[in-house]
């Protein structure tokens, strides 16, 4: 696809997330809508906007929706190649994987810190051993 192609394909997936907006402020503006309808409105909105850019940047995307477009501005290849072998539960459990190993490093790096700060106290002058 040439990048005029790529531009106008970005423009009208553009037009969509802003055909999506509208709707969704027209929905915001009556309380008997319920919030998933809203919801799915702006989530369509976002996602065409992402999808945008990525046509415009000549990233394929293919057949990933969602979270999967989500991930794959976000994550790693390796994380988001579970969405091509496993669908969007792959996704999940890529991210569920890195969050976990996130928490595992934040939640070590927090106790290492505070035995170091506790042993730095203890040897400064005036500090109990």
């Amino acid at each position: 696809m040439s990048t005029h192609d790529r531009h106008d394909m970005a423009e009208a997936l553009l037009a969509k997330a802003r055909g999506d907006e509208a709707g969704l402020r027209v929905l915001a503006d009556h309380e008997d809508v319920p919030d998933h309808v809203a919801g799915f409105l702006a989530q369509q909105a976002v996602e065409k906007a992402i999808k945008a850019v990525l046509t415009a940047r000549g990233t394929a995307y293919d057949r990933i929706t969602g979270l999967g477009v989500f991930s794959s501005l976000l994550f790693s290849d390796q994380i988001i190649e579970g969405d091509q072998s496993y669908g969007a539960a792959g996704v999940v459990l890529g991210i569920t994987s890195y969050l976990i190993g996130f928490g595992v490093c934040l939640h070590l790096g927090a106790v290492f810190g505070r035995v170091w700060n506790d042993a730095r106290s203890a040897d400064a002058p005036g500090g109990t051993c």
